[in-house]
C-alpha cells in the first residue's frame, strides 16, 4: 500500500522500523488456526520519521505517539507474553515494502538471527491507526446481510461517499508510481502488483492484485457489460506474469472480487489454488471468470445485472455498515 516512496530510516535503499518502540495495548483478536494475532499498541507516528533513528540527538523519546496495529503470523502466539516477544525477542526486522502508514515486515526471533533461515514471523505494522482500523482487527460478531438494490442505493452509496479520500491515498499512490513497491505489470487499464501479505517467494501461497485505474469503479456494484473487455484483459495479463514469473500454468490460478470490498476501488484477487485463507468464502468472494459471465448477459442498455441483483454477504459487528444495514433488514420494503 502506499503514499511515496518514502520509508521509516530515511532512505529508500535501506528501510527500518524499530519494534522495541511499539508499546503494547491490548490483543485485538487471534485465531490459533491461522497462526494470527492483531494487536494494539502506540508508536510514534509516521510524520514523526526521525524518532526510529536511536542516534538522532532528540532521542525517539521525543517523537508523537500514536495508536498503531501490529498484525503477526506464526505458530500460534503465546498471548500472555506478547508484549515481551514484540519488545525484546524479536532480533531482526526487515521491511518488505511501505505504503502510507502501512508497513510490511520479516521478523526473526533472536534465537535464529545468526541462521541463514526463514523469517519466523510475518507481520504487518499499521501506523497512526484509526478507529476503523482498530474495529477492522477487532474479535467481532458476524451476520449475513442481503443487499438489494434499493438498500445498495439508500445505504452503501451515502456511505461510501462520506469514506474520507485519504482512505485510499495509498492506492492512488500506486497507480501513479509514487511508491517503492514492485509493478509487475502496469497497462493502461490497470497496475499489476504482488500483495504484501505474500512472502514473495513461497509459490504455495502466491498472492497478487490488479488495481483498476478507472476510478469510477468502487465495487462490482459499478461493473457494466462494456467492462468485461477490461476485466478480459487483466485475467490474461495476470496469466501472462503468473506463467512468465513463476511458471504457474493458468489453471493454477483463483481470480476473485471481495464483496464487501475491503477499500472502495475496484481491485481483483490473484492466489494460487493452494492458498487457503478467510476472505475466499461464501459470502465475500466473486469468482472474475462469474462476474465476467453475467456482464457478458447484461443488456445493452438500462441498470445491468450488478445494479439490479441482489447480493448477499457476511458483515462483522464493528464494519461501518453493520448498523444501517441491520436496521434496513428489518424494514420489508427494504429487504424483500
Amino acid at each position: 500500500m502506499a503514499s511515496e516512496t518514502a520509508n521509516l530510516s530515511g532512505t529508500a535503499e535501506n528501510p527500518s522500523v524499530d519494534l522495541s518502540l511499539f508499546t503494547f495495548t491490548r490483543v485485538l483478536n487471534e485465531d490459533p488456526h491461522a497462526k494470527t494475532i492483531a494487536i494494539l499498541g502506540t508508536y510514534p507516528s509516521s510524520s514523526h520519521q526521525s524518532a526510529l533513528h536511536a542516534t538522532d540527538t532528540a532521542g525517539p523519546s521525543s517523537a508523537s505517539e500514536s495508536q498503531a496495529i501490529l498484525i503477526m503470523n506464526k505458530t500460534h502466539f503465546d498471548s500472555a507474553s506478547i508484549d515481551e516477544y514484540v519488545r525484546s525477542d524479536i532480533g531482526e526486522v526487515k521491511v518488505l515494502g511501505i505504503n502510507d502508514i502501512y508497513n510490511w515486515l520479516l521478523g526473526w526471533t533472536k534465537s535464529s538471527t545468526e541462521a541463514p533461515r526463514g523469517a519466523d514471523v510475518k507481520m504487518t505494522l499499521i501506523r497512526d491507526a484509526t478507529e476503523v482500523h482498530i474495529r477492522k482487527y477487532s474479535r467481532q460478531k458476524m451476520i449475513m446481510v442481503h443487499e438489494t438494490p434499493e438498500l445498495y442505493r439508500s445505504v452503501v452509496v451515502p456511505w461510501v461517499d462520506a469514506i474520507p479520500p485519504e482512505r485510499i491515498q495509498w492506492v492512488h499512490n500506486i497507480l501513479e508510481g509514487k511508491t517503492s513497491e514492485t509493478i509487475l505489470s502496469a497497462t493502461p487499464t490497470h497496475v499489476l502488483l504482488p500483495d504484501l501479505k505474500w512472502d514473495q517467494s513461497t509459490l504455495s501461497s502466491l498472492y497478487l492484485v490488479a488495481i483498476i485505474r478507472d476510478h469510477t469503479l468502487r465495487s462490482i456494484r459499478n461493473l457494466r457489460k462494456p467492462h468485461a473487455a477490461m476485466l478480459k484483459e487483466v485475467r490474461a495479463d495476470a496469466r501472462r506474469v503468473a506463467k512468465e514469473t513463476w511458471g504457474v500454468d493458468p489453471g493454477q490460478l483463483r481470480m476473485y472480487f471481495h464483496y464487501v470490498p475491503s477499500y472502495y476501488h475496484l481491485h481483483i484477487h490473484v492466489t494460487a489454488l493452494t492458498l487457503s485463507m478467510g476472505g475466499m468464502s461464501v459470502g465475500q468472494a466473486h469468482l472474475l471468470d462469474d462476474v465476467i459471465s453475467l456482464l457478458e448477459l447484461d443488456p445493452d442498455d438500462g441498470p445491468g445485472i450488478m445494479q439490479r441483483r441482489t447480493l448477499t454477504y457476511v458483515l462483522g459487528e464493528q464494519h461501518g455498515l453493520y448498523e444501517g444495514m441491520t436496521s434496513a433488514q428489518g424494514n420489508p420494503e427494504v429487504v424483500s
